[in-house]
């Protein structure tokens, strides 16, 4: 058991997030109380982050850069883990998204141009051979597709 520092109840460990500073490797706060203080305080803890990030940029390239294949399988964990979780934000912010979407491209609209025809071009020059049997299997499936669907319209008369 241990006390809020902020509501001043007393609380089961599992209450509060660890924090190995601690004495007792818990942190003051329950998790309640800290959800609540991380909501109310949300901007001035974004532009604390800021200033941080901009006065400590090279140690968070750093970071980032000793830690990245870590970090990557981290994040495809996670995103595995949690596929229904991740479609169901974007069906229910399918327009935010789009929002976002579409301001990073104007943002970006110069630094971009020709990136994805370049991609292309030599994804296609790698990959000619597997392009080419590609679209051969496509046309033909397609031909058999448009075949099937036209003599399935066509009816015997009723006798």
């Amino acid at each position: 058991m241990k006390n809020c520092n902020k509501c001043y109840k007393e609380k089961e460990l599992s209450e509060f997030y660890i924090n190995r500073k601690m004495s007792d490797g818990h942190l003051n706060k329950c998790k309640e109380c800290f959800k609540k203080y991380r909501k109310d305080n949300k901007d001035k803890i974004n532009a604390y982050r800021k200033v941080y990030y901009q006065k400590n940029k090279e140690k968070a390239v750093k970071y980032y850069l000793s830690n990245r294949e870590k970090r990557l399988k981290q994040i495809k964990e996670y995103n595995e883990s949690n596929k229904d979780k991740n479609k169901q934000y974007r069906q229910v912010n399918k327009d935010t998204i789009a929002l976002q979407k579409k301001i990073n491209y104007e943002a970006n609209k110069e630094k971009n141009k020709g990136r994805y025809t370049k991609s292309m071009k030599e994804y296609y020059i790698n990959n000619k051979q597997k392009m080419l049997e590609y679209q051969k299997e496509y046309r033909k499936n397609k031909k058999l597709k448009s075949i099937s669907s036209s003599t399935s319209l066509k009816q015997e008369p009723f006798l």
